[in-house]
């Protein structure tokens, strides 16, 4: 499995983590959200770089390996969606989401890999409309990492900070703390 820690830009309240498993039915994304406003549904994506870097912009746009259209792979496959489409993300009155999300085809280091990619938190609903899902601003994310990867970085984020503040950084199987994950 694969870790991510969501990292937020300095000031925001935005954390939490997400673990992603490769099932026989696809890759498998448990997503865990604290501190998103406002309440409501909140696009949340797989992204083509694993970078966080400048705002998140860093990630580059949704990991889209067949040049497809927009939309949610669960339910209209690769042939139809972007690999990296997984929705959104409803969050409530105190700001915690959670999320479960297979995404068919889709694997750690197979088929359509996404291990070292990034997970963008969107501040907005991801409406599935053309290019991407109008979805806002990038307002969390987490890089796709190993176990080992993972806990170098949370020593990173426990200890000292060093380059965790101020950038939105994350990773692949854990933590959205407006940071990066494990394995």
């Amino acid at each position: 499995f694969r870790r991510v820690l969501f990292r937020s830009e300095e000031g925001s309240k935005v954390s939490g983590k997400a673990k992603l498993y490769d099932t026989e039915s696809g890759l498998k994304v448990l997503v865990h959200l604290s501190g998103v406003q406002p309440a409501g549904l909140h696009g949340i994506h797989i992204h083509e770089n694993g970078s966080c870097d400048d705002g998140g912009k860093a990630a580059g746009g949704h990991f889209n390996p067949h040049g497809t259209d927009h939309g949610f792979l669960p339910e209209n496959g690769a042939e139809a969606a972007h690999i990296g489409d997984m929705g959104n993300v409803e969050i409530d009155e105190d700001g915690d989401g959670l999320m479960k999300v297979v995404l068919p085809g889709v694997s750690l280091h197979e088929e359509n890999a996404v291990s070292g990619k990034a997970i963008v938190l969107h501040a907005k609903e991801d409406d599935f409309g053309q290019p991407t899902g109008n979805a806002g601003e990038r307002i969390g994310c987490g890089v796709i990492v190993s176990a080992k990867e993972w806990i170098e970085k949370m020593q990173g984020v426990h200890g000292d900070m060093g380059d965790y503040h101020g950038s939105m950084k994350g990773s692949g199987h854990g933590e959205m703390k407006g940071s990066e994950a494990e394995k």
